[in-house]
């Protein structure tokens, strides 16, 4: 798919029902995302003429998402996604690339009237090519912000559409500086998650059933060992440290057989 005016703008959602959507969503709740497969999601690296734009699709998208209404406040608490490879000048390759914001650089605004969100933060780019010939290794970080829109298809479920976008400088192998801008446009499907009634009592609840049970302790196991982007809450990274251990084991046991309700 070539770079468009859609990779440009900032998507906005439509509500139909606005009340509906600020009631839905007014105590402070997360919004569990995952990629939604009827709409493409993509990202967009363009080094402007005569070089132009590459593009790659993004097949996996997970983040959870945090807003409050009375605050108006927005966060990513976590995001992971994955993205085919991109191509840079001189036919070199990013190879395939996992993409994770850095724990508590999130931060923003939402508007419950409208269901629009702003927020900024810290990415982490992973990629498995060799990028040493532009002075690059694996992971870059990439100061960053995001632009959406969070539509409610029910009380308890809906779509969110956005944008995450920025700029920066290349330098290629002769040492020539190469600006850049980068556009990553992501479509979503969610769930909404209120939390348990009882306070602190998540601690080992991986699969947000509100209990910790032994379908949590396999969450863990299953998960164990995992490093990096990969490692995250639904798969037992329970302290968000980017990798589930014995510390997340730990923390499972000492709430094993908790009930949240």
């Amino acid at each position: 798919m070539p770079a468009s005016n859609r990779t440009r703008r900032i998507v906005t959602a439509a509500f139909g029902a606005m009340v509906g959507a600020s009631a839905a969503l007014a105590d402070g709740v997360s919004l569990l995302a995952t990629q939604d497969p009827q709409r493409d999601s993509y990202f967009t690296l363009d080094f402007g003429p005569p070089i132009g734009a590459t593009q790659a699709f993004i097949s996996q998208t997970e983040y959870e998402l945090a807003v409050d209404a009375a605050s108006g406040t927005a966060r990513f608490v976590d995001y992971y996604q994955t993205v085919g490879a991109l191509e840079l000048p001189g036919g070199f390759t990013t190879g395939a690339i996992q993409i994770e914001i850095l724990p508590g650089t999130s931060a923003g605004t939402y508007d419950a009237a409208t269901g629009q969100f702003s927020t900024s933060e810290i990415y982490a780019v992973h990629f498995e090519g060799d990028l040493s010939a532009f002075g690059l290794t694996s992971p870059v970080y990439l100061p960053s912000g995001a632009n959406g829109g969070v539509e409610m298809l029910s009380d308890t479920s809906g779509r969110i559409s956005m944008e995450w976008n920025g700029q920066g400088v290349l330098t290629d192998p002769l040492g020539n500086p190469l600006p850049f801008t980068y556009t990553c446009v992501v479509n979503t499907l969610f769930t909404v998650d209120d939390g348990c009634p009882q306070p602190d009592c998540e601690a080992g609840d991986v699969d947000r059933d509100c209990d910790v049970d032994l379908d949590d302790l396999v969450g863990v196991l299953d998960g164990f060992g995992t490093v990096g982007p990969a490692a995250r809450r639904a798969i037992g990274d329970l302290d968000n440290d980017g990798a589930v251990g014995l510390t997340d084991l730990a923390l499972l046991l000492s709430a094993f057989g908790g009930d949240c309700n």
